[in-house]
C-alpha cells in the first residue's frame, strides 16, 4: 500500500511539472509567432529607447570635438568647410609671421543645437532626427526557430534644413522618403526580446562621408 501510494505521488508530480512547464511555454513570448504590428511596435520602442532625446538618430561625427568656444586645429578636417557653408561652424584663422597658419573653429549657435553634448568624448556629432518605423515588410524566421529576421519600413522625421540634402547621400536606398531596415531577434529568456542587430542610431564618420562625396 505504500509502496502504491508512493508510485502515486510521483506520478502525480511529474503531471504538475509537465504542466507548469507547458503553461510557461504558451504564456512565454516566443519570437517565431508575433504578428506584423506586434513587431511594429517592438522595433519601434528600441528606436526611441536608442534616441532618448528624439534628436540624434543620425549623427555625423566629427574628426575633432567642436565646442561652443574657439579651439585651435593643426588643420581642417574633411567636412569642416561644408559645415561653415551651412551656418553649423564659425572659421578664425591667423596667419603668423607671414608664413604659420593657425586655424581656430567654434560651433554657432545653430551648430550647437544639434551637437549633443558627450563629455567623455574626444569627437563630437552634428546630429538630427527621430526614427517612425511604418510597417514591416517581411518576416523570416531562421531554420533552427531560434531568431528571427524581421524587415522594416521606416522614415527619419524632424529633419533640419542643412541635413536635408544630406538625406540621398547617407541613405542611397530611400526612395519617396521611405528607408528599408533589419534586425535581428531571438529570446534573452522565455519571456523577453533580444535585438541582435539592426537596431540604433546611424553614426557616419565625417571624413569617410566627406571624403566620399
Amino acid at each position: 500500500m505504500n509502496i502504491k501510494k508512493s508510485i502515486f505521488y510521483c506520478l502525480t508530480l511529474v503531471l504538475l511539472l509537465t504542466g507548469c512547464d507547458n503553461m510557461q511555454q504558451e504564456t512565454g513570448y516566443p519570437v517565431t509567432q508575433l504578428k506584423h504590428q506586434q513587431w511594429l511596435s517592438e522595433i519601434q520602442k528600441r528606436f526611441d529607447a536608442a534616441n532618448r532625446y528624439a534628436n540624434q538618430a543620425v549623427c555625423i561625427i566629427t574628426g575633432k570635438k567642436l565646442q561652443t568656444e574657439f579651439t585651435s586645429w593643426y588643420r581642417p578636417t574633411a567636412g569642416i568647410q561644408w559645415f561653415i557653408q551651412h551656418g553649423l561652424v564659425e572659421e578664425k584663422i591667423e596667419i603668423e609671421a607671414g608664413k604659420y597658419t593657425h586655424y581656430y573653429y567654434r560651433l554657432t549657435d545653430k551648430g550647437a543645437a544639434s551637437s549633443p553634448n558627450w563629455p567623455y568624448s574626444r569627437r563630437s556629432g552634428l546630429c538630427f532626427g527621430s526614427v517612425q518605423v511604418e510597417r514591416i515588410s517581411r518576416i523570416t524566421p531562421t531554420t533552427d526557430q531560434r531568431t528571427t529576421d524581421i524587415e522594416f519600413i521606416y522614415r527619419i522625421d524632424n529633419i533640419p534644413d542643412w541635413a536635408q540634402e544630406m538625406m540621398p547621400q547617407l541613405f542611397p536606398d530611400m526612395k519617396e522618403g521611405k528607408i528599408s531596415g533589419s534586425a535581428r531577434f531571438d529570446m534573452a529568456d522565455k519571456t523577453h526580446l533580444r535585438s541582435q542587430s539592426g537596431i540604433g542610431n546611424y553614426y557616419v564618420d565625417e571624413d569617410k562621408f566627406f571624403n566620399a562625396s
